[in-house]
């Protein structure tokens, strides 16, 4: 066994008992080519759980690990984790990603759901005012503005003034603005995705576990109404699959597949590897270590179903170089993917007349990256040089580190790369057309909390409170999302007293 490094943790069993649990020492270490999290609970004993199941790639990965300065106006003045969260000054990351919950209604019941009315036993639906406000929170936080806002729930569709909230949203200046969502309503309702991209929609993060009817019976019965809708409007779609083991692990290379297939209008897939938080927590710790999944399983099996070796896939923080090249030319700070590595991964497939081509096997990832942070170096150390030299010499230098033998044909790479490293968004979004993401994204639960993962989320929950709150502490400490929804919201009997002829997944 080789210690790889300490860090901070909480023991589940004391979680399911308590609103709030003390950290309490951990290890992360690699035995047998696989990597662990491990902690001693003085009342339950010794913890271990598996977080990587591929030590090699895990040490790869690792060489992206960042420390950012996190935000100069924190909330909480002084750190005291876990019990007193979002966000403080000990947090290093600033929100790329704010998540507001309009409402924890839902039109179906996903067993592994943790976010939903019957699950908390309160409906949660904060006012217009209060969300409002959330947003505002987002854009006031420095040095970096937020700069992306998904919508959530429960069904984020059930609200009759989500349009209007999404104009806020545009109004204030959020580049990217997402809603996650099952689609049914979108089927059901031919004129809402026009409405919603109108308002200012960017993205459909379209809940999508397979591609049979064991694991998506309810996507599947609306999936070419949903599609075709969105199509007439060019509304964007990135599909989120919950992969479970032995529940849809096998389905993996079948949802890429069904993404190349329709990628005129899909620009995405982002896994999601099971998080046992919520009513999940209290699952039989037999069942659960049978389902439960990593960011390398997924990695081996994209590779095993369709063919794609885990070499093309990075750690989101890798292009933080590029972040810091931006900011280095502009003098003011850009948003950064300032994640743990073992948060996710991700890369891009472009298709062409139906071959797939990985973006890393016609571009040298690791040798442009170097490329950027030596300039980067020359900007901030040298004296004044005047941005048109500097991307002068980007442009001379891109084509070394492209093999356009590899590369699909007809794609200018050089020219999209080079006016992305000048910052134009407008680049950025012909890109995503182009290309369709490949992401995984491995939340946090009482087993496998690592301390040094939470400083560094960069995903962050919104509460009616003022706080925003990174991903994993909200959902894994009921302090969070359960008492915010009990102090927000009303009794699930309350509401159908209210409402005694609407179901919980009523309209509003």
């Amino acid at each position: 066994m080789k210690i790889l490094y300490s860090t901070k943790s909480v023991c589940p069993e004391c979680l399911k008992r308590k609103k709030i649990t003390k950290f309490i020492p951990a290890e992360v270490f690699e035995n047998r080519g696989k990597i662990y999290i491990q902690k001693t609970c003085p009342k339950h004993g010794k913890i271990k759980e598996m977080i990587w199941s591929d030590a090699k790639s895990y040490h790869k990965i690792m060489t992206s690990l960042y420390a950012g300065d996190g935000v100069s106006n924190p909330f909480i003045k002084t750190s005291n984790c876990p019990s007193d969260c979002g966000l403080c000054p000990a947090h290093k990351s600033h929100t790329l990603l704010g998540l507001i919950d309009v409402t924890n209604r839902c039109n179906i019941r996903c067993w592994y759901c943790f976010a939903n009315a019957s699950a908390s036993g309160f409906v949660y639906e904060p006012s217009l005012k209060q969300i409002y406000q959330m947003l505002e929170n987002l854009r006031n936080e420095r040095p970096v503005k937020c700069p992306a806002v998904q919508f959530s729930g429960g069904e984020p569709l059930i609200r009759k003034d989500l349009v209007k909230i999404i104009k806020k949203a545009k109004e204030l200046g959020f580049k990217q603005i997402q809603i996650a969502t099952n689609g049914i309503m979108l089927a059901k309702n031919n004129t809402l995705t026009k409405e919603l991209r109108e308002a200012g929609l960017n993205t459909i993060y379209l809940k999508w576990n397979g591609t049979n009817k064991n694991t998506n019976i309810e996507n599947l019965v609306y999936k070419d109404k949903i599609l075709n809708n969105c199509r007439k409007c060019g509304l964007g779609i990135v599909l989120v699959p919950t992969i479970i083991k032995t529940f849809n692990d096998k389905e993996v290379g079948n949802i890429i597949k069904f993404a190349a297939d329709n990628s005129d209008i899909i620009r995405g897939v982002n896994f999601q590897p099971i998080s046992f938080v919520g009513k999940l927590k209290n699952i039989d710790e037999t069942k659960r270590k049978k389902e439960a999944y990593n960011i390398a399983d997924l990695l081996k099996d994209i590779k095993e179903q369709i063919n794609i070796d885990e070499k093309n896939f990075f750690a989101v923080p890798t292009v933080i170089p590029i972040s810091k090249f931006i900011a280095a030319l502009k003098k003011k700070p850009q948003a950064e993917f300032g994640a743990h590595p073992l948060c996710g991964m991700a890369s891009y497939l472009f298709i062409k007349n139906g071959k797939i081509y990985p973006l890393p096997e016609f571009i040298d990832i690791e040798g442009f990256i170097e490329f950027i942070k030596q300039k980067t170096k020359k900007v901030e150390n040298g004296k004044k040089i005047a941005r048109f030299f500097v991307y002068i010499s980007i442009w001379k230098n891109m084509k070394k580190f492209i093999n356009k033998k590899k590369a699909p044909e007809g794609f200018n790479m050089t020219k999209i790369i080079f006016e992305i490293m000048k910052g134009n968004f407008s680049a950025l979004a012909k890109f995503h057309l182009n290309a369709l993401y490949i992401g995984a994204m491995r939340f946090q639960d009482a087993w496998t909390m690592d301390h040094e993962r939470l400083r560094r989320c960069c995903i962050h929950f919104c509460s009616p409170d003022g706080r925003i709150i990174p991903f994993c502490s909200y959902n894994t400490f009921p302090k969070y999302r359960k008492e915010i929804e009990k102090q927000f919201g009303i009794p699930l009997s309350e509401w159908k007293k209210r409402n005694p002829k609407k179901t919980i997944g009523s309209f509003m």
